[in-house]
């Protein structure tokens, strides 16, 4: 599964290539361009479009690039996977005509990928113009078709027309009823039972109530199952599988026992069979197997609410314990960033200082560069393409990490300052009130 997203892009093209290839963010085998040089297409992209506009062969306007994004689901692709669903949809997009920039990002939970296209076409200059209400369907569809080609679900289109009532809102959130929480259990034991004796056997120990009319003085015809701590029965005949099919009746379930090829009941239900547990030990393991049986619990319904009351002071305890703990942590760094409040600053304003020199440097060798590829294009620089990136290496990319970096320490030396003379403030303002 997939989502995807895209938004134009004005100012400086280059700032936003700089920001999708940075290290610590993909990997080197995970990003790349498909003509221009990764590390400055901007800048050659910049050219392009100056010389397109000097022929007049195109307009242009404010829009100097478009990012495309395409995140996946957590779990679903390696980032290989991703890299080259992403590199066959854009190429789609695209068709060849345009330069992009492409990084698979993997520095978080999910793996996405960005990239940049160049908006002007590479044969005449032309511009690549979006209109979302129209292409974004389009995009999304290259995307689907993609991922399902690698085996990935894709979302169905929802059709939202009004937001959601309250009443609708509790419902969804008040969990699985009485025949919602016995179809999933039967569902998630008939495969693990060799026999109905076995499965009725465990219904009950879990602490459901199962009738079917073998009891003793129960003439009930049919199966009928009790929820543990609820008053009533679920008549099982009642409850519908696919096709509304009644799916759950005793003779069904009988007969789904027999065809499921079990011949020795697994080894969770046996072991449960065998072993003595507390009622404790009991409601936790149906706790468990609410979880893995895939039943929604309501709010009232989850295991604090089934703790005895010993059992939640001891939890609330721990609870305030853990907060106390924490707050000593958090007065102990205060303490210690009062005491260093001066030095961080002075240290904030040494690095900022040496960043703008970096910056001025960094400006000074991408505009050297930018006149060696314009007088290349012009046939007036006879320089390889070897050269070019030995430019690029030597004199531009180790400032460039150089100034990621000090933006980073900036960033969190101001966080901290800034986190500390604001609880300093609040202090001094609850000893005003008072």
């Amino acid at each position: 599964m997939a989502t995807i997203r895209v938004h134009a892009i004005k100012g400086n093209v280059q700032n936003a290539i700089n920001y999708i290839i940075q290290k610590h963010k993909t990997k080197d085998y995970l990003c790349e361009s498909n003509h221009s040089n990764m590390y400055c297409a901007g800048i050659e992209w910049k050219l392009k479009a100056e010389n397109g506009k000097k022929r007049k062969s195109s307009v242009i306007d404010d829009v100097v690039g478009y990012h495309f994004q395409q995140s996946f689901k957590q779990g679903t692709v390696t980032e290989d996977e991703a890299f080259e669903i992403s590199k066959k949809w854009i190429e789609k997009i695209t068709q060849g005509k345009y330069d992009y920039v492409i990084a698979t990002h993997v520095d978080t939970a999910h793996i996405h990928t960005h990239i940049i296209v160049n908006p002007y076409r590479t044969t005449d200059n032309k511009k690549l113009n979006i209109f979302y209400k129209r292409d974004l369907n389009l995009f999304k569809k290259l995307s689907d078709d993609i991922c399902m080609e690698h085996g990935l679900e894709i979302l169905e289109p929802v059709n939202v027309k009004y937001e959601r009532t309250y009443y609708e809102w509790l419902t969804k959130n008040r969990g699985d009823n009485n025949k919602e929480i016995i179809k999933k259990t039967i569902d998630y034991i008939v495969p693990k039972v060799k026999d109905y004796d076995e499965f009725k056997r465990y219904m009950i120990k879990m602490g459901f109530t199962v009738e079917d009319g073998s009891e003793e003085g129960n003439h009930r015809q049919g199966l009928r199952i009790k929820v543990p701590n609820s008053k009533y029965f679920i008549r099982c005949n009642r409850i519908l599988g696919q096709n509304n099919e009644p799916n759950y009746s005793y003779e069904r379930i009988v007969e789904r026992i027999s065809n499921n090829g079990v011949y020795i009941s697994s080894k969770e239900v046996t072991d449960f069979l065998q072993n003595d547990y507390t009622k404790k030990e009991i409601r936790d393991r149906r706790y468990s197997f609410y979880q893995d049986s895939n039943v929604q619990l309501s709010y009232e319904e989850m295991q604090y609410f089934k703790m005895s009351s010993y059992e939640r002071m001891l939890h609330l305890k721990w609870k305030q314990i853990d907060k106390m703990f924490n707050e000593f942590h958090e007065m102990g760094e205060l303490i210690y960033n009062l005491d260093h409040l001066d030095e961080m600053k002075l240290e904030r304003k040494e690095m900022q200082d040496y960043l703008d020199d970096v910056s001025k440097q960094l400006r000074l060798n991408e505009k050297k560069y930018e006149n060696m590829l314009e007088m290349r294009m012009e046939g007036i620089l006879d320089m390889s393409d070897v050269q070019m990136q030995r430019f690029i290496n030597d004199r531009i990319l180790p400032l460039r990490e150089q100034k990621q970096k000090l933006k980073r320490e900036i960033s969190n030396r101001s966080e901290i300052i800034n986190k500390t003379e604001n609880k300093v403030r609040k202090h001094q303002d609850k000893k005003l009130e008072i």
